[in-house]
């Protein structure tokens, strides 16, 4: 029995097979969906999912221990109209998209506590997800970010 062309093709098109099905069942296990759709906390709602949550996040009690004893420095990472309107008393404005502008300004040596308005904390983790990868070592997105330290009663200007 030799070599035959006829018996090695249903091999070869099951082999193609197992191979797309294992590439397909990978790519959906690994998509954004499935990696970030984890819960920011029972108290909000099911349908609010936070985005990165590979990183730690600090509690506003936590953060505004490190405001009052001027450990931290707090990004503002929504635009200009909104950190005009109100801000967390001597956050920094910086953009997502300005970052890379003003990476240079920021202090490696204290703790950066990034904040946004967004439920998902997707604008505040992106930026601090930026900073970490960066070299910054000490950057911790706001859990909540503004709302919740607005509705804690901590100060805004």
């Amino acid at each position: 029995m030799g070599f035959n062309r006829k018996n090695i093709l249903p091999i070869l098109m099951v082999m193609i097979g197992l191979l797309l099905i294992s590439s397909s069942l990978l790519l959906i296990l690994t998509s954004s969906k499935y990696q970030y759709s984890i819960p920011v906390s029972k108290a909000q709602s099911d349908t609010i999912y936070q985005s990165h949550p590979e990183i730690r996040r600090i509690s506003v009690e936590n953060a505004k221990e490190l405001y009052d004893q001027k450990k931290a420095i707090f990004i503002d990472t929504r635009g200009e109209p909104y950190y005009s309107q109100e801000h967390i008393p001597g956050a920094i404005s910086i953009p997502e998209d300005q970052l890379f502008d003003q990476i240079n300004e920021l202090d490696r040596n204290y703790l950066l506590i990034t904040y946004c308005a967004c439920e998902a904390e997707e604008t505040h983790a992106r930026l601090a997800r930026l900073l970490l990868d960066n070299g910054f070592k000490m950057v911790m997105p706001l859990q909540g970010g503004i709302d919740a330290w607005r509705e804690s009663g901590f100060p805004l200007e």
